[in-house]
């Protein structure tokens, strides 16, 4: 969960810049819900495949699959808003991601006999 943190702090420039230049603090909330829940799903990821290129693959469709989807027109991005109404129900979406952490792979005991 801090890692999320971090990662959504560190996304900060690149939101302001590109992603929204209205709603920057909200956005740097949504963004550091979406990091966390993120980088729980990525972290069981990785810890099922042992594999840090998968986890690279879906951090890049995560990326690009909507500029994918409009045709490459990276614009789509540019210029979202955020309200904080929309907050409750990213924090819902990471609880559902969080209990990926319920997940027998993230019990230490079974991650220590799994690498064994």
């Amino acid at each position: 969960m801090i890692l999320g943190v971090v990662w959504g702090l560190w996304h900060f420039g690149l939101d302001m810049m590109f992603y929204t230049t209205t709603t920057g603090p909200v956005y740097l909330i949504s963004q550091i819900i979406t990091c966390i829940s993120l980088g729980i799903f990525f972290g069981y990821v990785y810890m099922k495949t042992q594999n840090i290129w998968v986890v690279a693959l879906m951090h890049f469709i995560n990326n690009n699959y909507v500029v994918l989807f409009s045709g490459g027109d990276v614009s789509v991005l540019q210029n979202q808003t955020v309200t904080l109404s929309e907050i409750p129900l990213q924090i819902i979406s990471c609880l559902l991601y969080m209990a990926f952490i319920l997940a027998p792979i993230y019990n230490r005991k079974n991650l220590a006999t799994e690498v064994e």
